[in-house]
């Protein structure tokens, strides 16, 4: 029996419970039905800028085939979130931009969901679209799959205003947070919520966490998603990389940003520089990548000691 992907839209955003009508779309697809319904919860009504905004997507499988969840980027061929800004414009969603730009993220979740069943995913609206504006956000979910188009009643949150200073504050208090944090699970609520804020003072602290933590993509995207509001990103993080080589996953991130093999070239001396051991595989791979001929001998070296931690990447 061949798998179809469904999706239902959940978003978590107002104090009190509100239940949609269900809706059933029954329609054709090969030899079965596809049977969907849109249900809308909303138990919170408004928030701040800087605030995380939760949103839930829920699968529901009321049909008879198993169902192909999937959650993430690259996302399910067919599958948007649409959100309305204050001007009451559609915005551009950050999974558009990153595909406009060839930059692929990859850390969808997949799940199968047989027939009865349902399954969900919590993520933030933050992830979705920049949040930097106050105002009323309308947000639906349109999936279209084998000629049919569901999309969601909308829903909505307002976002009230902060001063400069008072994001300037959050940031500060969630990075020094992120400073002491020990624990990955930990460390990435505090980078999400650091990033939410979309005040300059966050870079420092997700630069500085990097090279703290092996699990070092959730600072790497945030990084990048900063870089579409905030000039500031791409000069910091080269200017900190010139210093201490690549931490796990600069050389992804600097790519992102469009870093050119000229400014380049000294990130990747730093990071195979003798002293500088624990950045050698990732400076050895920045140097494959970006195919500068100028570190050959360096990667022959590294290449060529059982010891060096480098070979795969410098091979």
């Amino acid at each position: 029996m061949r798998a179809l992907l469904l999706w239902l839209l959940t978003i978590p955003l107002c104090a009190e419970t509100r239940q949609a009508p269900a809706e059933s779309v029954p329609e054709r697809v090969g030899a079965e039905t596809l049977q969907v319904g849109m249900d809308l919860t909303s138990p919170r009504r408004a928030a701040r800028l800087g605030d995380e905004v939760p949103i839930q997507l829920t699968v529901s499988n009321r049909g008879t085939a198993t169902l192909l969840y999937s959650f993430g980027e690259p996302f399910a061929e067919g599958f948007e979130l649409m959100v309305r800004g204050p001007d009451g414009r559609l915005m551009q969603t950050l999974p558009e931009q990153r595909r406009r730009r060839n930059v692929l993220v990859a850390y969808a979740d997949t799940r199968l969901v047989e027939p009865g069943e349902s399954a969900d995913m919590r993520s933030f609206l933050n992830d979705w679209v920049t949040l930097d504006r106050p105002g009323l956000y309308g947000i639906q979910a349109r999936l279209e799959q084998s000629g049919v188009v569901m999309v969601s009643p909308p829903v909505t949150v307002e976002l009230s205003s902060r001063t400069s200073a008072e994001l300037a504050a959050l940031a500060q208090q969630f990075g020094a947070q992120l400073a002491l944090a020990r624990d990955d699970d930990d460390a990435e609520v505090l980078v999400r919520r650091l990033s939410s804020t979309m005040h300059p003072r966050t870079i420092p602290f997700l630069i500085d966490s990097m090279y703290r933590r092996q699990r070092d993509v959730g600072e790497a995207r945030a990084l990048e998603h900063l870089s579409s509001e905030l000039e500031e990103v791409k000069p910091a993080v080269l200017a900190v990389a010139r210093r201490r080589g690549l931490a796990p996953s600069m050389k992804w991130l600097l790519r992102a940003l469009g870093a050119t093999g000229t400014e380049m070239r000294p990130v990747i001396a730093r990071s195979l520089a003798a002293d500088n051991r624990p950045a050698w595989p990732y400076g050895a791979l920045a140097a494959q990548i970006y195919g500068d001929d100028h570190f050959t001998d360096r990667l022959i070296a590294l290449a060529s000691d059982p010891g060096s931690g480098a070979r795969d990447q410098a091979i």
